[in-house]
């Protein structure tokens, strides 16, 4: 698949999310995105850019503890092939 840089076919979606006490997470979350070192393309999201094999802190705004739609990228342009990712969060504040 070759994507323009400005294209997204792939999103984080979320739910609402709870902390362990039960409470709604709202506000920015910290959240790590790692690009496994076996992809074939880096990935852009939220102002953040991994490349193969590497983090990158991102920051994540949960607003008021909305559901999340927020596209994900290519951080090169004319690649082709599938880039598999991770978006962490350790703990939810």
């Amino acid at each position: 698949m070759i994507l323009p840089l400005q294209m997204s076919r792939t999103y984080l979606s979320t739910n609402v999310l709870r902390k362990t006490n039960g409470e709604i997470a709202k506000g920015v979350q910290s959240a790590t995105l790692t690009v496994r070192k076996d992809a074939a393309f880096g990935i852009k999201f939220n102002g953040a850019q991994a490349a193969l094999g590497e983090s990158a802190e991102v920051n994540i705004d949960m607003g008021i503890g909305d559901n999340l739609l927020m596209p994900i990228y290519p951080a090169e342009n004319g690649k082709v092939g599938t880039s598999e990712f991770m978006i962490q969060i350790d703990e939810l504040k």
